[in-house]
């Protein structure tokens, strides 16, 4: 990478007889001498991507200063930003100094996360230098030893035409989610409807399409919402987010049975001072009647869009069959699953039966 220049590593001993005040925070903070990467980038592309990649790996701001010498200043460096990141559960130290055209990093680490501190140097020079961060990333929630935690996983991106595949009315509901995305306030999306009418395929879209943090909560770990822990890890692990639930009937259901925590806690996350604090946007998809949704979550204010998936009509239906290239045409409603799937050259006449 051009772009992109290397200096020598320091360890541990040497770190402890050249000490600053990175070095000096750090063993406050952790009672131990570090080891230490530093390097720089000229013309950083995408500056403002470090703090997405890093919060992404669960990296949390500690101190941020930013100084503007002024309009009638003549120095090449118009803005000076100087920040600290910390990841605890790693304990590592990030710092960065940057200029308009300039940006320095200081890496500390321990010795047993010098692979993590490689893939991350990667990671910074690749999201900051050259690309910006890598879309269709999530972060898987998982337990380890009675510990949350999250691990990043890469979703291959889907090639799908909107209007097509989910009809022309779907582009402003998919303006609506993405704008709610963008912003800043907390709030619930509520997608539903039959299997097999591309709920999630569209999940996937959103993913590489919102260049934010993504949490996926797999159908094994929706319970783990009503562990208390839960709503500490998210605190910390979370704020301005994007929280995915698929198949998230546990945690929606009305009220007075086992799963009532869970419901609370997602309350929680989307309105309330909690909400207020974390801004953290919850996607669920759900394949139940709506009349057996708790009538808190439909709450307006808390529920920021909503849409059924349903069968295209057979105008709809057809006019993808036709883009696939397929030689089948219908007089039926059709949904996604089954189009695609169409194998024959036949005209269809009846409905057709997806997955269930």
């Amino acid at each position: 990478m051009k772009n992109t220049h290397y200096l020598k590593p320091r360890f541990g001993q040497e770190i402890a007889n050249r000490q600053n005040s990175n070095h000096n925070a750090y063993w406050t903070v952790f009672k131990r001498w570090p080891n230490e990467i530093n390097w720089k980038i000229d013309n950083p592309k995408y500056p403002e991507y470090l703090e997405v990649c890093l919060e992404a790996e669960g990296f949390t701001v500690e101190i941020r200063t930013v100084t503007n010498p002024g309009e009638e200043s003549v120095n090449r460096y118009e803005d000076r930003h100087t920040d600290t990141f910390i990841n605890r559960k790693k304990k590592v130290f990030l710092s960065q100094a940057s200029t308009n055209d300039l940006m320095k990093l200081n890496m500390l680490f321990p010795v047993d996360s010098m692979d993590y501190a490689l893939r991350m140097h990667r990671r910074i020079n690749d999201a900051v230098g050259t690309t910006g961060p890598v879309s269709g990333r999530v972060n898987l929630l998982s337990m380890e030893c009675g510990d949350f935690l999250l691990v990043g996983v890469d979703i291959p991106k889907p090639e799908v035409d909107l209007a097509l595949n989910y009809g022309h009315a779907f582009i402003e509901v998919d303006k609506d989610i993405k704008d709610f995305i963008k912003g800043r306030e907390s709030g619930l999306v509520l997608l539903h409807g039959i299997s097999g009418s591309g709920k999630s395929t569209y999940i996937y879209h959103l993913i590489h399409e919102c260049r934010h943090k993504m949490i996926f909560i797999p159908n094994n770990m929706i319970a783990s919402m009503s562990n208390p822990d839960f709503i500490a890890f998210m605190l910390e692990n979370a704020k301005d987010s994007v929280l995915i639930v698929e198949d998230a009937e546990k945690v929606l259901l009305k009220r007075g049975g086992p799963g009532d925590a869970g419901v609370s806690t997602l309350l929680n996350i989307t309105d309330g001072i909690l909400g207020k604090i974390m801004r953290c946007k919850v996607i669920c998809t759900f394949n139940i009647e709506r009349s057996e949704l708790d009538d808190a979550l439909l709450r307006k204010g808390r529920l920021r869009t909503e849409h059924v998936f349903d069968k295209l009509s057979p105008r709809e239906a057809n006019r993808l069959l036709e883009h696939l290239g397929k030689d089948t045409r219908t007089h039926e409603p059709m949904i996604l699953a089954d189009i695609y799937n169409e194998t024959g050259g036949t005209e269809i006449t009846t409905s057709t039966v997806g997955f269930h």
